[in-house]
């Protein structure tokens, strides 16, 4: 497989740079005391020797649910750098969850590996796998990153059980708030930390994680446990989502329903006087203030318009440039500009990219273009941004969102069923803006009055 940049989309889909999020959680998991590491290692390798054929077959169904054939196939797609996450998090499952099936009848490995006949373990490393079995994986967001210290974290699973702190150094390299991660946190002496796996999920990930696991919690049978339930949902969310790259979306123009496919067409002009004074002459195109360009408009009704057309005199090329956001509308356009200019013009080219084919084309040219000095200072950019927010959010508590059904952000709040919807929103407006500020080096703007503008109080 091709070798990830630093720099490069992480390849399980989260939209991050790779070195700030996978590349990081594989470096930065969990680390154990010497003695811990050594316990684990002893305890998996007694696994492989004694029962290693029992242990594939237990890796096959309860961990990847599938048959052989297919782990193969997803194994495949999973991008080389997350191989070693992906084992990670199999070795720790393995240890915690795993039942290995000695002829019909259900063993844990976690019995085998303490009980009479398992390797020699000292009293700490039986300890932390005593520990590690009894620790379930759950969903956690992360409530608030004290760098240096460790992170406060909300279990999505269990409401009734309050905030609390996990001292992880290594995880506010890479945590922000609002982040969402399936963890095991670990209890001893009193302190929590984190579990060698990890699986970060996107907040539409884990929210479809959290209702397929209260679905399941609703109709459990009486031999199916709660634990069961949660952990095999998470690992199924996360192993379908790096064995699955998320797919480009359809996107279709609104009023046509044609798919978007931005298409830019070319014209030799030969009289551009008189080409300029057709254009002026039509009721349905405007002009721009500096005479180069002109857009050709359709009203959808009283107080709406779409743009048909986007023309543009190219001077350094002698060229008229015509831009459409459909090939159906870049058809239309030709036909109504050869229809009214006649041999004024001549059509000379045509290109048409999809969104995701300018997506490929934009990194591959962030790949093969060095990186520039930055001219702005940090305070600067820090207060253009803050600015323009200021400006953007002030308009937009009123402002009908597809998200909330049309509603705007002060009516959802009002509502008993949608007021988690816009709190979401919410927390991923200010998750990005965390994650922009870690990535740049830059201290985070707060947009807690984003929250107060729309009545709400953040959590």
């Amino acid at each position: 497989m091709s070798k990830i940049g630093r720099n490069d989309p992480c390849p399980c889909g989260s939209g991050k740079k790779y070195k700030y999020c996978c590349l990081r959680l594989e470096r930065n998991h969990a680390p154990m005391r010497r003695e811990d590491q050594r316990a684990v290692e002893t305890a998996l390798d007694w696994l492989a020797e004694r029962h290693g054929e029992l242990v594939f077959q237990a890796v096959l169904a309860g961990f990847f649910d599938c048959r052989e054939h297919d782990v193969k196939e997803k194994m495949a797609r999973v991008p080389g750098p997350l191989h070693e996450m992906m084992q990670i998090n199999i070795n720790e499952w393995l240890l915690a969850d795993a039942e290995l099936a000695f002829n019909g009848r259900k063993v844990r490995t976690i019995d085998l590996l303490l009980g009479a006949g398992g390797p020699k373990l000292t009293a700490q490393g039986r300890k932390h796998l005593e520990l590690l079995a009894s620790s379930g994986l759950s969903l956690y967001e992360i409530q608030e990153v004290q760098t240096g210290r460790g992170v406060l974290v909300a279990d999505l699973i269990d409401k009734e059980l309050p905030p609390f702190f996990v001292h992880e150094v290594s995880a506010t390299e890479f945590l922000v708030q609002w982040d969402i991660i399936g963890v095991r946190c670990m209890l001893q002496d009193g302190v929590y930390s984190f579990g060698g796996g990890v699986y970060p999920l996107s907040r539409d990930e884990a929210t479809r994680c959290l209702a397929h696991i209260r679905k399941k919690l609703k109709s459990k049978s009486a031999n199916v446990s709660a634990r069961s339930i949660c952990t095999k949902a998470i690992i199924a969310q996360w192993v379908g989502r790096i064995t699955t790259p998320p797919a480009m979306p359809i996107l279709l123009d609104q009023q046509t329903k044609e798919l978007i496919a931005y298409t830019t067409d070319h014209y030799a002009v030969f009289d551009w006087q008189a080409l300029e004074t057709l254009l002026l002459a039509q009721e349905d195109v405007a002009v721009e203030a500096d005479g180069t360009v002109w857009t050709r408009d359709e009203a959808i009704d009283a107080d709406r318009y779409r743009t048909l057309a986007r023309l543009e005199r190219v001077i350094s090329k002698d060229r008229l440039r015509v831009e459409c956001n459909t090939k159906g509308k870049a058809d239309a356009a030709r036909l109504w500009l050869e229809g009214l200019a006649g041999r004024l013009v001549r059509h000379t080219s045509r290109r048409s990219l999809t969104p995701s084919q300018m997506l490929r084309a934009s990194r591959k040219k962030q790949l093969s273009t060095p990186p520039q000095q930055e001219t702005i200072p940090h305070e600067t950019q820090q207060r253009i941004i803050l600015e323009y927010l200021v400006r953007h959010y002030e308009e937009w508590p009123s402002t009908p969102l597809p998200a909330l059904n049309g509603k705007t952000p002060l009516e959802a709040a009002k509502l008993k069923s949608l007021r988690p919807k816009l709190v979401g929103i919410l927390k991923h407006i200010e998750q990005g803006e965390a994650r922009r500020a870690k990535e740049k080096g830059m201290q985070a703007i707060d947009l807690s009055f984003l929250w107060e503008r729309v009545n709400l109080a953040k959590p």
